[in-house]
Formats: C-alpha cells, structure tokens, sequence
C-alpha cells in the first residue's frame, strides 16, 4: 500500500508538504516519490464558456429527456443500483 501525503509543488520544481512528513526525511536526506496530480491546470485557451454554452444549448433543443417519464427510476437503472441494506 502506497502512503500519501499532501504536498504543493511550487516553481514546478520544490515539493512543500501541506501536513505529515514522510517518516525518515530530513534535510540533505533523499526520497523517491510518485507523484499524482490531483487537479489539472486550466489555461485560457482550454476554457471556453462559450463554446460549452452552445453545446449545452444545443442538447436542451433535441429535447433528449422528454422520453423519460421518471428521472429518479431512470437514473436508478442506468446506474444500476442496489437497494441500501437499511434503507427503502
């Protein structure tokens, strides 16, 4: 089982660690570590409202849902779920 900790990389080359400290590491002191990006960098270009508006208007006009006389057993079906031990 791999440990995690929380850390802010800054510059894009120093690690500062946001709470616990692996165990063992000290100034000077080496570490290998993997790292897993958490949230992804949005950049002007890759935003674009504009065109995700259009799009989500689009979809309203084909009017898709209308077909579907209850949301809630819909979704419950497609996701496939299982009644919680407990609960109706």
């Amino acid at each position: 089982m791999l440990n995690s900790y929380k850390a802010r990389i800054d510059e894009g080359e120093h690690i500062n660690w946001l709470g616990k400290v692996p165990s063992g590491l000290s100034r000077g002191r080496s570490l290998d570590v993997e790292i897993c990006l958490v949230s992804k960098l949005i950049t002007s270009k890759q935003h674009n409202g504009k065109k995700m508006a259009e799009i989500l208007e689009n979809l309203a006009a084909l009017n898709a849902t209308e077909a579907i006389s209850d949301p809630v057993a819909w979704q419950r079906e497609v996701r496939m779920e299982h009644p919680l031990i407990g609960r109706k």
